[in-house]
């Protein structure tokens, strides 16, 4: 599947555990329930993509673009995001424990309570980034980029 266009499809409860899916364009994909743990996803185009409660566990989602996804209660722990745009999308209640968003655009996210415990945020932007409730992140002041671990 790597490089293949799935714009689109409807994907509800798919087992895609560790498939390749290098390059792929995804946009607009709605992949309710699905099981994407381990996959490889790097450089994939996920714009407006419905990732609702996917399993995306220990995932490869570097430089991937989901630019306005909804990942609400996803399972992104130990995923790893490094320089993946997630600008404005809405990752209410996901759970990113120990994953690796260093570099990320994530401008505008929406991370309502989610659980951050362990995830590496270096370099990450965060300008504008909704963080009520969330796990694991003790502060975030106004100035972008200025965030600490930690427990509220």
């Amino acid at each position: 599947l790597a490089g293949a266009d799935l714009s689109g499809a409807k994907t509800p409860g798919a087992n895609l555990r560790q498939a390749d899916l290098s390059g792929a364009t995804m946009t607009g994909i709605w992949m309710y329930s699905a099981t994407l743990s381990g996959a490889r996803l790097p450089h994939v185009s996920l714009v407006r993509a419905d990732l609702t409660r996917v399993d995306m566990s220990e995932t490869d989602l570097s430089a991937a673009d989901l630019t306005a996804a909804r990942l609400v209660e996803t399972d992104l722990t130990g995923a790893r995001l490094v320089r993946a745009v997630l600008r404005d999308a809405d990752m209410l209640w996901a759970r990113l424990r120990q994953a690796n968003l260093a570099g990320a655009d994530l401008r505008g996210v929406r991370l309502f309570e989610a659980d951050l415990r362990g995830t590496h945020l270096d370099g990450a932007d965060m300008t504008g980034a909704d963080l009520a409730g969330a796990k694991g992140v003790s502060r975030v002041s106004r100035v972008a980029n200025d965030w600490t671990e930690g427990e509220e």
